[in-house]
């Protein structure tokens, strides 16, 4: 001090010379805390040699510190309390984003403005809310602070809170003035992410502490109650519906949700969909149910959720189809005993079961042809040329099948278009096997046999080979040569 006084009052010196970095000896005061010596040089005509900027990279460096004496010295020195870096960011910004309260207060009793915004339109008050400094934004609210927000930012701050859990800062972002349903560019509110997030205290705050509305509509026509129960969230869900919220879907997006989560067999937001009030039965654009999805899946708990759920046994689809019917086409045999315990029925055709059948039996697949006969199908049906399934295995040479069929009841001695029996089927197809002929005549059957075809069974009456195997029509007869 003694020297600073020497140089200035005995030795003449030039109290605001300026070095190579423009600084005066008054920034070099101030930056290294001497506070008598920048009392000394102001009261002697001495100035900061700094322009806005620079003014605003110190005053921002010394709030971020918390350095109140260094900041006083500024202000007294007549440093701007309102400088600006170059992004718009002003001394209180900072001070509000580290929490520094001293500072706060001084700057505002210096003259900040307090409502100051940066380049992307924030305000201290902004950055004391974002950073959780909940006595600081009061104290900014006290005096004139504001949040600055539009709804689409007030609305992606409060959105952005809720995905991350951050109760407090909501609590404070609405207490200084966010909107609680403010909507982003999607229409979602903060209630739609805390519910999708299933964080149960952000939703119990919005809907009983800050009134937000709980059937908000986003862009895609969903509810908060949608979020929560999409993702799974039993409890939010539960919240939700005591306080009368609702889904707001047509049938087609009830159906939607229905059919995809049956298909993926997922019980457990089924039942939060029907706890919702969800309807049961309702019907996608092909007339198809959650009950046809599960059934054709085979998702036997899904299966017996929506029938405990009054769903609607036999619905039937554009095809006329029923969930039995899905259930069977799918080889779900249990299911499709459980089904027809609780009334389901086929609701096929003769000519439709004789088909099906047929078909089975041409494969040989017995499973499927003793599932569909148990679920009601006829097992005598017989199809535009007086075919059964029975006909069709003994073509095929399907013994097991053929085996099944008769359990079930088939006749043996049924005749198709062309006066055929399943034994003649037998014979005509060269299959040459005498159990066959044995089981066939054991359940009744006739082989309807003209003289030729008693000496060579593997012929017909005309002395060509049969050839219904491999793609031709059964021999034709004529009449009155029956044996």
């Amino acid at each position: 001090m003694p020297i600073v006084e020497f140089l200035v009052r005995d030795a003449d010196a030039n109290i605001n010379c300026v070095d190579r970095w423009g600084g005066t000896p008054l920034d070099d005061a101030i930056r290294h805390s001497n506070a008598a010596v920048t009392h000394f040089l102001i009261a002697n005509g001495a100035v900061l040699g700094w322009g806005e900027v620079k003014s605003s990279a110190e005053l921002c460096e010394y709030a971020k510190k918390g350095l109140v004496m260094k900041i006083e010295l500024l202000l007294k020195a007549k440093c701007d309390a309102n400088a600006k870096d170059y992004d718009g960011r002003a001394a209180l910004h900072l001070a509000a984003s580290e929490g520094a309260a001293r500072v706060v207060e001084l700057l505002v009793q210096n003259g900040a403005e307090v409502n100051a915004k940066d380049r992307w339109g924030g305000t201290p008050l902004r950055d004391a809310v974002r950073h959780g400094h909940e006595k600081l934004a009061r104290y900014l609210v006290s005096h004139g602070g504001m949040l600055g927000f539009d709804e689409v930012a007030a609305s992606s701050e409060l959105c952005e809170m809720a995905r991350s859990g951050s109760l407090d800062i909501i609590k404070l972002m609405i207490t200084c003035g966010a909107p609680v349903d403010a909507q982003d560019y999607d229409s979602r509110t903060a209630l739609h992410l805390a519910c999708a997030e299933g964080n149960l205290p952000i939703v119990s705050y919005l809907l009983r502490g800050a009134g937000a509305n709980i059937n908000a509509l986003d862009r895609w026509g969903s509810t908060p109650l949608a979020d929560a129960i999409l993702h799974g969230h039993a409890m939010v869900t539960d919240l939700l519906v005591a306080n009368q919220a609702q889904l707001k879907w047509d049938e087609i997006k009830t159906s939607s949700e229905l059919c995809e989560l049956a298909r993926r067999s997922d019980t457990h937001k089924i039942a939060l969909l029907l706890k919702a009030g969800c309807n049961v039965d309702s019907k996608d654009y092909d007339a198809r149910t959650a009950l046809h999805l599960a059934a054709s899946e085979g998702a036997a708990r899904v299966v017996e959720l929506l029938v405990q759920n009054g769903a609607e046994v036999n619905a039937k689809d554009r095809w006329g189809g029923t969930p039995l019917r899905d259930a069977v086409r799918h080889g779900h045999s249990k299911l499709a005993q459980y089904l027809v315990e609780k009334g389901g029925v086929l609701a096929l055709s003769p000519l439709e079961a004789a088909t099906q059948l047929c078909c089975h039996a041409l494969e040989g697949r017995a499973e499927d042809v003793n599932a569909l006969v148990e679920a009601g199908a006829d097992v005598n049906a017989a199809d535009w040329d007086g075919r059964t399934a029975l006909h069709v295995a003994a073509s095929a040479g399907h013994r097991a099948t053929a085996q099944v069929l008769i359990r079930r009841g088939a006749r043996t001695d049924l005749v198709d278009r062309w006066g055929q029996t399943a034994a003649d089927q037998v014979k005509l197809a060269e299959l040459g096997a005498a159990d066959w002929f044995t089981m066939l005549w054991g359940s009744g059957s006739k082989i309807l046999a003209t003289p030729a075809t008693a000496q060579d069974p593997g012929r017909s009456q005309n002395g060509s080979a049969n050839n219904e195997l491999k793609g031709g029509s059964p021999p034709s007869r004529e009449p009155g040569l029956e044996a």
